[in-house]
């Protein structure tokens, strides 16, 4: 077989020997790779950014009181009640 055989156009009009289509197909994947990692990357980023906001609601048992008082879940003496109870515990 003489070379003029073996060369042919490749994928982007370039004339390439069949040697170096194997190059050209471990090139390629190697760039699938690198594009997957660093779209991994970028979505581990995120989720642990949206992960590590800090609680919109008080640590405290009478923070949490106050604030459900305030949102209108419990009543005023229901409040007083957590509060004196909070206060046994102390």
């Amino acid at each position: 077989m003489d070379r003029a055989t073996l060369i042919r156009r490749g994928p982007t009009g370039v004339q390439i020997d069949q040697g170096h289509e194997q190059w050209l197909g471990y090139v390629h994947m190697g760039v699938v790779l690198v594009i997957s990692l660093a779209l991994i990357y970028v979505l581990y980023r995120v989720a642990v950014m949206y992960s590590n906001r800090p609680a919109t609601t008080p640590a405290d048992p009478l923070g949490v009181a106050k604030a459900r008082y305030a949102a209108g879940e419990i009543t005023k003496e229901q409040l007083a009640d957590i509060k004196k109870e909070l206060a046994k515990t102390e």
